[in-house]
């Protein structure tokens, strides 16, 4: 993706980074438009506030991409969620967010297009955040637990609509997806994910 400007505004730059930091466990969990862009505009948010933040993506990209993109991604703190076996990534997840440095959950492996809808909270964050707050006030009284959402959207620098809907009718015709004659694209797109 062409992506040439992130505007995060100073007042939700410096919320963010006070959730942040020593005493604090921060499960930062983001709605997302589309595959790939995401994880790299997240990471790029989230080095701003917490640079040794850790990653949650889903197996197939850390692990199934071979030896040397997987020492790559591991070397970024990218925790493989790993469907029904994600003990260790929740495991990993607290202890690192325990020392401070957060853990963004991307949303916990799974992406999916939200357009003007933001997505639930996705259930992991919460669960581990009451395992990090058990196991912080055990230690410390004062520790903070947080979970805290980010929401952003890409705008597009010309219209873009027609190729994108022709883009949608394929994949609504490949995929035997029954288009409803009402849906505006983004509802129709919604659908396509949805479906």
């Amino acid at each position: 993706a062409n992506v040439r400007h992130i505007e995060f505004p100073d007042d939700d730059r410096q919320r963010l980074k006070a959730c942040c930091g020593a005493g604090k466990a921060t499960f930062i969990t983001p709605n997302h438009p589309e595959f790939f862009t995401d994880w790299m505009i997240d990471k790029e948010i989230v080095s701003q506030v917490s640079p040794l933040a850790a990653s949650w993506a889903t197996h197939g990209v850390v692990n199934g991409l071979g030896r040397i993109m997987q020492k790559f991604w591991l070397a970024n703190n990218l925790i493989a969620q790993i469907p029904g076996n994600s003990g260790a990534a929740k495991e990993h997840s607290i202890a690192w967010a325990l020392k401070g440095h957060g853990v963004l959950l991307h949303p916990e492996g799974g992406v999916g297009w939200h357009a003007n809808v933001v997505g639930s909270l996705l259930p992991g964050a919460v669960e581990m955040g009451f395992e990090a707050l058990k196991r912080g006030r055990a230690t410390d009284q004062d520790c903070r637990i947080w979970i805290a959402p980010v929401v952003w959207k890409l705008a597009f620098t010309k219209n873009v609509e027609p190729a994108l809907a022709q883009e949608c009718a394929y994949v609504e015709k490949s995929l035997k997806i029954e288009r409803r004659a009402a849906d505006t694209l983004p509802e129709r797109i919604h659908h396509v994910y949805a479906t």
